[in-house]
């Protein structure tokens, strides 16, 4: 088992958190473990029903080398910049694809990509 810590506890972090839960219900799919959120705003946190608790802000997160990380900023901007300051600093970005999604098995897949339900991922 994987043990996620999803970086953001909004809308789309909460998504994320529902896209793992239903592939682990799933026999055959890769299972994850969403051990907790970051999120510089807790009142993000509060406005959802999440599987595991608020760590602590996104900014003053000191990375853990024994989980991977998902990023659930919707922002672009704040994405990026979360991303690239986390592996600077060795953090594994796990790649989640929905049980439901169809990956073509010449498509390559990198890390850190989330593929949401019923996508479709044609050949190269």
């Amino acid at each position: 088992m994987i043990e996620i810590i999803i970086v953001g506890s909004g809308g789309h972090g909460a998504e994320l958190d529902e896209y793992i839960s239903y592939a682990n219900q799933l026999k055959g799919s890769q299972e994850f473990k969403v051990i907790g959120f970051l999120d510089d705003n807790p009142d993000n946190y509060a406005n959802y029903m999440l599987s595991a608790p608020l760590l602590g802000g996104v900014r003053d997160h000191i990375i853990r080398k024994d989980c991977h990380y998902i990023m659930g900023i919707a922002n672009l901007l704040y994405r990026k910049r979360f991303v690239e300051q986390y592996q600077a600093q060795g953090a594994v970005f796990a790649k989640l694809i929905h049980p439901t999604a169809y990956i073509s098995p010449s498509a390559t897949i990198g890390m850190g990509v989330v593929i949401g339900p019923m996508a479709n991922i044609g050949p190269i």
